[in-house]
This record gives structure tokens, C-alpha cells and sequence, in this order.
């Protein structure tokens, strides 16, 4: 996840062709919220309602805008707000795009295929 939200940062910075020292338009002071996000994510709380519906979003590759991640209150509300902040900044042809694709896409992927694994072997140890 850290990697891709490196990759969206740098997509959004070229879309907007900062200077050095220019922030992304609502993003800059997030930073530190995020960095704290990120090692919430490596042994995570339960999520809310909306933080589940936004890590869904994440699952199936699908950008939502800042806005939505608002009425979320709970531990990945920085993540959410900051990737929906750099969905909404980002604005470059497809080529520009398709690594950063690639890279959430099999990201997705493989996070899907820990999901199914976890739950056949948890049906598997019902039936026993």
C-alpha cells in the first residue's frame, strides 16, 4: 500500500507540474497522519462501516474522491482522505497511468488471493 501511495503522489505532482517545494492542493499536511496510517496497517483495528467500503474501493481498484472518506472517523480515515485526495489530483493520459495500474492491480490481486485462502482454510477447519 506505501508503495502504491508513493506512485499516486508522484502522478498527481506531475499532473499538476509542481515546482520543488509546491504541495498537491489539500494534501501536504496529511503527511504525517498518513505515516502513522500506514503502521496502523500492519496490524490493523477493525474497521468502520465506511473504512471497510473504502478498503473494498482499494480491493477492486477502483478511485473514490476525498470527500467521501469524510464522515469516517476511525483509524484509516487519514489513508482513505489522502488516497481519495490524490484520486481527485490526478488528471494524466492512460500511458502515464498504466504502471501505477499494474502496480495496484496485482497489489489487489494478490491481497484478494490471501482473502480466499484465509477463508477456505477457515471452512475447511469448520468441517472437520
Amino acid at each position: 500500500m506505501e508503495q502504491l501511495y508513493g506512485r499516486l503522489r508522484t502522478l498527481a505532482e506531475r499532473s499538476h507540474k509542481l515546482r520543488a517545494g509546491e504541495g498537491i492542493p489539500g494534501l501536504q499536511p496529511m503527511d504525517e497522519e498518513v505515516t502513522r496510517g500506514f503502521v496502523l496497517t500492519r496490524h490493523p483495528p477493525p474497521p468502520s462501516a465506511e473504512s471497510a467500503f473504502l478498503l473494498y474501493w482499494l480491493l477492486m481498484v477502483t478511485p473514490w474522491p476525498a470527500h467521501v472518506a469524510a464522515h469516517d472517523d476511525g483509524p484509516w480515515q487519514p489513508i482513505a482522505r489522502t488516497f481519495g485526495t490524490l484520486f481527485d489530483n490526478i488528471s494524466l493520459n492512460n500511458t502515464s497511468l498504466r504502471s501505477t495500474s499494474e502496480l495496484w492491480t496485482s497489489w489487489a490481486e494478490s491481497e484478494l488471493r490471501l482473502l480466499a485462502y484465509a477463508r477456505c482454510s477457515a471452512l475447511r477447519g469448520r468441517q472437520t
